[in-house]
């Protein structure tokens, strides 16, 4: 059973007949930036296990570079004759992919519990200054009760947008509201103002690729709402909220 432990150093690998691998944090790179990243990178990622018709399943560690070797005897050690079977069918390019919840069907997609550990993972890469309260034993304890009582999604856009929506969603990117973790880390850090809804509609009409084109005021509205003001934030207070 591979075990994870978050440390101010990096994520902690361990197994029972295995050394203990130290993944940096600085190595660490998002799931949605790996398509432009160099696969002999020595870098890391939280992603899918495997993926079939019906989408991706499981949460995995896929490590590159270096850390392929470092992380040799974890592999060897997790693999099984089924978990082979999952990783040529997986859809990862490079890398080497270490199962940490290897899901492979509807009942086991993991999307929350993947999407929560990128995510925290991601805020430890950003936020050096977070990283020495891992070390803090009350603060890791209500961590853990926040997490396993709060695992959420990601709160991603539209897949596919009509140009309304698109108008919208780019206005606010342009504009700087747009939550850098996928999610905001409280309800404090979001600006509240109404003045956002009308900066984002100024946004839009001053497009000149779209002028012409009448604004739905309340799409605009219900837009900025879904999609930042009334995000629900990551259940990181106990690692991210006040000393």
């Amino acid at each position: 059973m591979l075990t994870l432990s978050l440390t101010e150093p990096g994520l902690e690998l361990s197994m029972e007949r295995s050394s203990t691998i130290t993944l940096p944090w600085a190595a660490y790179v998002p799931d949605s930036a790996t398509s432009s990243l160099d696969p002999a990178a020595d870098s890391w990622t939280i992603s899918w296990w495997t993926s079939g018709q019906a989408g991706r399943f499981g949460v995995a560690i896929v490590v590159r570079g270096v850390f392929i070797e470092s992380t040799r005897a974890i592999a060897a050690s997790t693999q099984t004759r089924w978990r082979a079977f999952d990783l040529r069918r997986s859809g990862h390019t490079s890398g080497v992919a270490l199962p940490v919840l290897p899901g492979a069907s509807e009942f086991t997609r993991y999307e929350a519990e993947r999407s929560t550990m990128s995510a925290l993972c991601h805020v430890m890469r950003d936020r050096a200054d977070l990283r020495p309260r891992l070390g803090e034993q009350a603060r890791m304890d209500r961590l853990a009760r926040e997490v396993q009582r709060d695992l959420l999604p990601l709160h991603a856009a539209p897949a596919r947008p009509g140009q309304a929506v698109a108008d919208v969603l780019g206005a606010m990117r342009q504009a700087g509201y747009v939550h850098r973790f996928g999610r905001p880390l409280s309800r404090a850090e979001v600006e509240r103002s109404a003045l956002v809804v009308d900066e984002v509609r100024s946004r839009i009409l001053a497009d000149p690729h779209r002028r012409g084109r009448p604004i739905d005021n309340s799409l605009v509205e219900r837009l900025v709402r879904t999609h930042y003001l009334d995000v629900k934030p990551w259940p990181f207070t106990a690692i991210t909220g006040p000393v």
